[in-house]
């Protein structure tokens, strides 16, 4: 199986170094936007998909060398994640479909890595926000979606409206790294999470960041 590889980007620098980086992938083709605007960049990017699967990453992001090892098993539809889908097969439903599978990106700092992935196992993934910056979606799941989301977050957007669609939105323990400063990383994840406060709600916010 290839998949078309899609790229918002706004670092030529980065960019760069990603495409060199992603090329243990089975590629069928890199798609590159720059439009303004992370929602925008991936409404254009949806848009020219031409596989089954794709791959959304950013231009900051460096995959562990068995990411892809780790994130196959989940293109397949007999992956069963949860009780609810074992009670449909119980009664000879079939089960949903995995829409997309994220894997999670770390700051490149051993102790902010670490605080991250205590937070994770903590709050489990029945709230757990799916980020977009290293992760695998079935085209199939995408079709017909259009993200209005402005500024960041429309990563939220887009798992809200892939489950809306019937889809499960799973999360793998595969592994990348911010090309990015540790503190950027933390600004802008500090900046998501007030304004997840604001739109809802404290508790929600500290599961979603």
């Amino acid at each position: 199986m290839k998949i078309d590889v899609c790229i918002p980007t706004k670092d030529k620098k980065t960019l760069d170094i990603i495409k060199m980086n992603i090329l243990i992938l089975p590629i069928n083709k890199i798609i590159v936007s720059d439009a303004k605007g992370l929602a925008n960049a991936r409404n254009e990017l949806m848009s020219k998909v031409k596989t089954d699967w794709f791959l959304f990453i950013d231009d900051d992001i460096s995959i562990d060398k068995r990411w892809w090892d780790k994130m196959q098993p989940y293109l397949v539809d007999s992956l069963v994640a949860d009780i609810a889908d074992m009670e449909m097969l119980r009664l000879g439903c079939e089960p949903r479909k995995i829409g997309a599978v994220n894997g999670f990106g770390y700051p490149n700092s051993k102790i902010l890595k670490f605080i991250r992935k205590t937070m994770m196992f903590l709050r489990g993934s029945k709230y757990q926000r799916g980020f977009t910056s290293n992760t695998l979606i079935r085209t199939e799941a995408i079709k017909g979606i259009n993200l209005n989301t402005i500024g960041r977050l429309e990563d939220l957007e887009l798992q809200n409206k892939i489950k809306d669609k019937g889809y499960r939105w799973e999360f793998c323990d595969a592994e990348c790294v911010h090309l990015k400063s540790p503190s950027l990383v933390m600004k802008e994840a500090y900046n998501d999470f007030k304004r997840l406060v604001k739109e809802n709600g404290l508790f929600k916010a500290f599961m979603q960041i």
